[in-house]
């Protein structure tokens, strides 16, 4: 069986490796990003891209502050 993460701001810089190296690794991974523009969208948007190719991926496009998000 395989082992479950879920990441927030998965589509920023930290998260985003994170996920990748967990991928990587085997693992599953939900990863929750609000995709705020606090910085640049568009480079959330092309990571997030990478990480929906894998099949192990699930993207969640929610703040986690949002009550039956997590």
């Amino acid at each position: 069986m395989k082992r479950t993460a879920i990441v927030t701001g998965s589509a920023g810089f930290i998260g985003y490796h994170l996920c990748a190296r967990l991928l990587a690794d085997g693992w599953r991974v939900i990863g929750i990003d609000a995709m705020t523009d606090y910085y640049e969208v568009a480079l959330k948007d092309s990571r997030l891209a990478l990480l929906v190719a894998e099949e192990e991926f699930t993207p969640v496009q929610a703040r986690i502050e949002t009550p039956g998000v997590l």
